[in-house]
């Protein structure tokens, strides 16, 4: 594997492939490539919480569009949208996407995002989050079922995530579904639609200069919702999203901040 450069070039390649089925080892690293991609993107134009107006230009010219801001002052989390992966706007859910400054270490957010069962905890529209077989210590399945609401029956994502430790000191972890009628995959519950994890995951990296002891977080979620939904309630689901993935950063950040426990100088 080729070094990504620009802070995502693993320690070691290929630690999170062990004991992975080869097709999955290729899904996988095809689902790596466009976090990657994507990350590296809303590093270059989009800012941590809170932007300047005089900054807005950077980011809309890159194909962003804001989607909802949440909290104040230096708790704000913003997140942002874009449609550039899509041929036709409204036809598919954009890619959401948030970058954050956590006063906290890197191992500690990394600790927080192994905390898989707990999403329902700050995601509201999380019934149940599951682990699924762990093929070794940073690569694994999971399941994910999201609650029924108003127009939108019951969604369940199946996927696999995995870790990569980076050179620069952060962490990579990234997840993208697998193929439903894979031999891993199983039957859905009554009246549960296949919701597809185009890609999603969380890039972790260490404050340098004046951030030191802080971390940048990335935060990239992009679906396919699945199932027959008429172009009303797919626009219903579009236009949720900014409350819905926005809101749910802003609580998963609150969680982080609120667990951590800075260590205490010895003397």
């Amino acid at each position: 594997m080729a070094a990504d450069g620009d802070g995502f070039e693993p320690v070691s390649a290929d630690a999170w492939r062990k004991n992975v089925p080869d097709d999955l080892q290729e899904i996988m690293a095809r689902a790596r490539g466009r976090i990657v991609e994507r990350v590296r993107h809303a590093l270059t134009h989009l800012p941590e919480g809170k932007p300047h107006p005089r900054g807005e230009s950077r980011w809309r010219s890159a194909g962003y569009r804001k989607l909802k801001t949440y909290g104040k002052n230096e708790d704000t989390t913003r997140a942002f949208c874009t449609w550039e992966h899509n041929a036709d706007g409204f036809k598919d859910v954009p890619e959401a996407v948030s970058v954050l400054r956590l006063p906290c270490s890197v191992e500690h957010v990394r600790e927080i995002c192994c905390r898989w069962e707990s999403r329902p905890s700050w995601d509201a529209n999380c019934e149940r989050a599951s682990r699924g077989q762990e093929f070794n210590p940073l690569c694994g399945l999971f399941e994910n079922v999201f609650k029924s609401r108003l127009m939108f029956s019951k969604r369940c994502t199946r996927g696999i995530t995995a870790w990569d430790e980076l050179k620069n000191g952060g962490w990579l972890l990234w997840s993208t579904s697998i193929p439903h009628e894979h031999s891993l995959s199983c039957a859905l519950e009554h009246r549960t639609i296949a919701m597809t994890l185009n890609v999603g995951g969380y890039y972790i990296e260490p404050g340098e200069g004046d951030n030191v002891g802080t971390c940048k977080v990335v935060v990239l979620l992009h679906v396919g919702l699945g199932g027959s939904l008429s172009k009303m309630n797919r626009l219903a689901y579009i236009l949720s999203l900014g409350k819905n993935f926005t809101k749910a950063i802003f609580l998963w950040a609150r969680w982080v901040k609120q667990e951590w426990t800075p260590a205490t100088p010895t003397t």
